[in-house]
Parts: structure tokens; C-alpha cells; sequence
């Protein structure tokens, strides 16, 4: 063989062996990595399992049973109808009128401060202040409203014809109703009340 065929292949062997040292190297250096963190390549699952104990579940212990306590309901007394409150005497006869009056419900129309001298000698002045009553009526109502200055003339002249003598509360009504619904057109004047009765008499 000749000088220089040697010298390669023992070149080439010399190769070998450090490709073979550095490989090794290498392994050696991986399986000490691998070994020292392990928990890298282990699988999370893995990781969090935990250790089973050998030891039997412990069971909770069953509470005793109790005994029943029979519950008793409360009895109920039955309670006595109480009789309806009646009602005191005055308080119905109070509701009665109420009831009666609604249906007969009155209007009223003031006339006030009519004067005039009587047919005495002495010519004494009366003077006069009173309501007409009538049935609840608004065209009666309007009626004497708009009439009410003829009205009041018209109870001057009836109280003008008579004397002190003649001058009576109950037929004076009569005779100033008489005198005024023949004015009336829409109902007539069922009452008269009187708010001032006065007679001034000459000395």
C-alpha cells in the first residue's frame, strides 16, 4: 500500500472516531436533560393526577331516626253570628225624609225689601221681605228671575189694599199666590216664606 493511501485512510478512521465521540456526547448530554426535567415532557393529565390512596372511603355515619311528635291542630270555635246593628230611630226617620224629599225637591227665589203704605188713615208703612217657593223647575226658575221687579209691584198693590186690621201671615199668602201665577207661564208658586214681616205704625 502505498504512503499516501495510508495516510488517508488513517485520516478517515480518525474521523470516525471523533463523529462516534461527539454522537455519544451528545446522547450523554440529552438523556442527562431529559432526566433532570422530566415534568416538560410528561403530559398535563399526567401531571395532575392524583395518588390513589389505598385506603377504603370513609362513609358518613346515618343520624339516628327521630321519633314522630304528632302535631295536634288547635280547635276552632265557632263563632256566633253577630245580629245587624239597628239603626237608632231618629237616624231612619232622618233617611226617610231624605227619600221622601228627593223626588218633591223645591227651588226658591228671593224677594227683598218691598215697602208700601196701608189703607189705614194713619197710612202706617210695611215692610215686606220673602221667598216664592215652587217645584224644582229651571224654566220656572228663569222665568221669575227675569219677572222679578213686576213681582214685587205686584206684591206692593195686594199688600196697598189692605189694612192693619187685614193684615194676616197665612192669608196674606194665599193672596200674594193668587196675585202672582196668573204672571207665570212655566209652573206656579206653591208657597210663600217670609224672611221679614214688619209693620211701622204712626203715633
Amino acid at each position: 500500500m502505498p504512503d499516501s493511501q495510508w495516510l488517508n485512510h488513517r485520516a478517515r478512521k480518525k474521523n470516525y472516531l471523533w463523529l462516534i465521540i461527539i454522537i455519544a456526547a451528545i446522547g450523554i448530554g440529552a438523556g442527562i436533560f431529559i432526566r433532570n426535567n422530566s415534568e416538560i415532557f410528561v403530559a398535563p393529565d399526567a401531571q395532575k393526577k392524583e395518588p390513589v390512596s389505598s385506603e377504603p372511603p370513609k362513609v358518613a355515619p346515618t343520624p339516628a331516626p327521630r321519633s314522630a311528635i304528632p302535631v295536634i291542630a288547635p280547635e276552632r270555635v265557632p263563632q256566633t253570628p253577630r245580629p245587624p246593628a239597628k239603626a237608632s230611630p231618629e237616624k231612619s226617620e232622618a233617611g226617610s225624609r231624605q227619600v221622601a224629599a228627593a223626588p218633591n225637591a223645591a227651588g226658591a227665589v228671593s224677594l227683598n225689601g218691598i215697602t208700601c203704605k196701608l189703607m189705614d188713615k194713619t197710612r202706617p208703612s210695611m215692610r215686606l221681605s220673602l221667598s216664592l217657593v215652587f217645584p224644582k223647575n229651571h224654566e220656572l226658575e228663569q222665568e221669575i228671575l227675569m219677572k222679578r221687579d213686576d213681582l214685587k209691584i205686584m206684591v206692593q198693590k195686594t199688600l196697598a189694599s189692605k189694612s192693619v186690621d187685614e193684615i194676616k201671615r197665612d192669608s196674606l199668602k194665599k193672596d200674594i199666590k193668587s196675585a202672582l201665577n196668573p204672571l207665570l207661564e212655566n209652573g206656579a208658586i206653591t208657597d210663600i216664606e217670609f224672611k221679614e214681616f214688619r209693620i211701622d205704625k204712626v203715633e
